[in-house]
């Protein structure tokens, strides 16, 4: 129900043990005309944590012929992982401090941005912006990661 809606109104089994939507599931042919943007919400519970599988069960994605489906089985199988970050934890001691700059340093990066962007400050306003960035604590910000990184891969 969660993952896929009612069986047989929404969604039905396939040879491998697939659930999959039919085209004239509820999904795509909603009673009352909504568009399947609406008989997502309508039709599973997306109300609350849990656990989902996302990559099958939703339609936007699975659909036949989906243009978004294929744009994700091409970047989840074509995907150079190599430079993505792993699940690091920090400590307790790191994990306070790390929020506390964080905070501080991503305010300062969207005050400065924004004004970027609007034409307040000129292009050029990122070179103060890292200055002022270092003197409010990014190379601590950036050890505390790394700290984390350097235990991550020793396990």
């Amino acid at each position: 129900m969660i993952n896929f809606g009612e069986y047989g109104t929404v969604h039905l089994i396939d040879d491998t043990g697939m659930p999959y939507y039919p085209e004239n599931s509820y999904i795509f042919k909603d009673p009352e005309g909504q568009p399947v943007s609406t008989t997502l919400w309508k039709y599973r519970m997306h109300n609350w944590p849990d656990i989902r599988d996302e990559h099958h069960s939703n339609p936007l994605i699975a659909a036949k012929g989906s243009y978004s489906g294929d744009i994700r089985k091409n970047w989840t199988e074509n995907m150079d992982t190599s430079m993505a970050m792993p699940p690091i934890s920090f400590t307790k001691d790191e994990a306070s401090r790390e929020a506390e700059l964080g905070n501080q340093l991503s305010t300062l990066r969207g005050e400065y941005f924004a004004k970027i962007i609007m034409g307040d400050l000129p292009v050029d306003a990122y070179d103060k912006f890292l200055k002022e960035a270092q003197s409010m604590g990014l190379e601590e910000f950036l050890s505390i990661h790394q700290a984390a990184l350097d235990r991550y891969n020793k396990r």
